[in-house]
């Protein structure tokens, strides 16, 4: 029985280190337990363990098979923990990394939707400045004809200019382009 037990331990501690030596600690230990592959292990040891004494002819049969705990030397503890706390830092980098490149997909989608909205704005104007020179030009001759409508129609713009927001207006109504107002007013001083 003896003899038994030291070779199941040594088909077992050799099937061990050839499936755990393939896996991760993060296998193992995650705080993800959709990450964590004990099943997967286990039954990978089972199998090789299987294997091991159907080609020995021992009659043993394995009925269960799992991990029990997980232990670590303490000489090693440190260096896991640190290759752990490694594994976190270059994910950490990665998440960064790729959080940068998404925002500046994004700042580039955006600084080209903003170029596509200033081009189509300085169209709109350059064509609506080429109307309004069109439009001049065919005035032009009206006001060679006529230059009192001319100058007319400069100050009545020059005073929409001026009242285009809500405003008060304190002015002489002799100064041209407020002159236009001549015999409108209503608050008037009357002498």
């Amino acid at each position: 029985l003896q003899a038994a037990e030291r070779m199941l331990e040594g088909v077992l501690g050799n099937a061990k280190g050839a499936v755990v030596g393939r896996y991760r600690l993060s296998d193992f230990l995650n705080v993800d337990p959709n990450q964590v592959k004990f099943e997967q292990i286990e039954r990978e040891i089972r199998e090789l363990v299987e294997a091991q004494l159907r080609t020995n002819r021992t009659g043993i049969e394995i009925e269960f098979l799992g991990i029990k705990k997980i232990g670590l030397p303490e000489s090693v503890t440190q260096t896991v923990f640190d290759r752990m706390t490694s594994e976190r830092k270059v994910l950490v980098s990665r998440l960064e990394n790729e959080g940068e490149a998404e925002a500046q997909r994004i700042r580039a989608a955006a600084d080209r939707q903003a170029a596509e909205i200033l081009a189509a704005a300085e169209a709109e104007a350059t064509r609506i400045r080429g109307e309004g020179e069109a439009r001049a030009a065919e005035l032009l001759p009206v006001f060679e004809r006529n230059p009192a409508l001319a100058n007319f129609e400069l100050r009545l713009r020059a005073l929409e200019q001026a009242l285009r927001e809500r405003t008060t207006l304190i002015f002489d109504e002799r100064t041209p382009p407020f002159d236009l107002f001549q015999g409108f007013l209503t608050n008037r001083n009357t002498r």
